[in-house]
């Protein structure tokens, strides 16, 4: 599945007669006029044209990145899940139960703690996690599906198609594929979030570009 181009459309080249950027794409039919535009603070610059680097989040108005002013606002509020992982196979414990043996509360745990036994209905507890699952439905544009569901012996245990949902992939992605639950959860803890890998591979090209012009 696809999630846009890699590479910006330039938007301005560099005219050696001139001295001067121009606007894009050049025109060999009349003169390009001279660009004025206020130039992007993001951006980089290949074979005498300039890109536009497109960021993830809404620009700020601050010199700061808009990742990194987004983040900062948002940590100071927002209560995250633990991150899915392979491990969700097996079977979650209380929150109590899991310090006690010194580990750390994994997403199966939370939610094993979060909806007691015999009943798919949240405490009280689950609610902290909310302003982030609002955040990230609105990040993909789908709600969440139900976190838990009954298990073979009728307790509450981690739904995969909330994992799937939080790992941003479509509905069905791997759920769809007739696996066992075991194996989806596998699946969908061995992997990475799309919308991040973009995230990553963009500010990546950018730091190589910025190399290779230096």
């Amino acid at each position: 599945m696809g999630f846009g181009s890699l590479l910006p459309k330039a938007f301005a080249f560099y005219d050696p007669g001139s001295s001067s950027w121009k606007t894009s794409p050049r025109s060999e039919a009349e003169d390009s006029t001279k660009c004025s535009a206020t130039w992007p603070r993001s951006g980089m610059t290949r074979a005498g044209q300039a890109f536009e680097l497109q960021m993830s989040e809404q620009p700020t108005d601050a010199s700061a990145c808009s990742y990194s002013a987004s983040l900062q606002k948002q940590s100071s509020f927002l209560k995250l899940l633990p991150t899915p992982t392979a491990s969700d196979s097996h079977g979650g414990q209380t929150a109590h139960k899991r310090r006690a043996a010194g580990h750390q509360l994994g997403l199966n745990d939370v939610v094993v703690t979060c909806f007691p036994a015999g009943n798919t209905r949240p405490t009280d507890s689950w609610h902290r996690y909310r302003s982030a699952l609002r955040r990230w439905e609105a990040k993909i544009g789908r709600l969440a599906p139900q976190s838990a569901e009954r298990g073979t012996r009728g307790q509450p245990r981690l739904s995969s198609r909330f994992v799937e949902w939080l790992m941003g992939l479509p509905d069905g992605y791997v759920t769809s594929l007739g696996l066992p639950r075991s194996a989806e959860l596998r699946a969908l803890g061995n992997g990475v979030v799309p919308q991040q890998a973009e995230s990553a591979l963009r500010a990546l090209v950018a730091v190589a570009w910025q190399h290779h012009n230096n």
